[in-house]
């Protein structure tokens, strides 16, 4: 028996492949290449997926321009960085430079955006040598240079 939404049932055919599309897209955006991906995965012939794919982005139904903004407001909760940002649209098949109009964070945004999360999360703490090495540590895992605050 398996779990609900995990199984790797075949498609029977375009149109059940389509639906499964804007199933995936009505919980949250996905790039092309994540849902054609995911067509291919569940044995649908690449050229029905590309045909899915394409009707899906004439329609409006499926942007990369979306979902790049969608990773954007993500990662901006969660307090990543320029160079994070892009490495979670490159493994999502997001080519920064084919976005019209899309934009991210400018050099002194990030620096910024740098202090500002180096000041909240250590005034959350002593204060001490190892507080603040721990706070480095945190933003060097979400892709900051550390000389951004010095």
């Amino acid at each position: 028996m398996s779990v609900s939404g995990s199984s790797k049932t075949p498609l029977a055919n375009a149109k059940a492949g389509r639906n499964y599309c804007i199933r995936l897209l009505a919980r949250r955006e996905y790039s092309a290449a994540k849902l054609r991906e995911k067509l291919l995965a569940r044995d649908l012939p690449k050229a029905e997926a590309e045909e899915i794919l394409s009707a899906l982005v004439a329609q409006g139904i499926q942007s990369d321009l979306r979902c790049a903004e969608a990773i954007q407001r993500g990662g901006a909760s969660k307090g990543w960085s320029k160079r994070r940002l892009q490495l979670k649209m490159r493994s999502q098949g997001i080519d920064l430079q084919t976005l019209p109009g899309f934009e991210l964070l400018e050099e002194n945004a990030e620096t910024e955006r740098c202090k500002l999360l180096f000041e909240r999360w250590l005034s959350r703490t002593d204060g001490g040598p190892e507080a603040r090495r721990k706070v480095l540590a945190r933003l060097s895992r979400r892709g900051f240079p550390i000389g951004h605050l010095f």
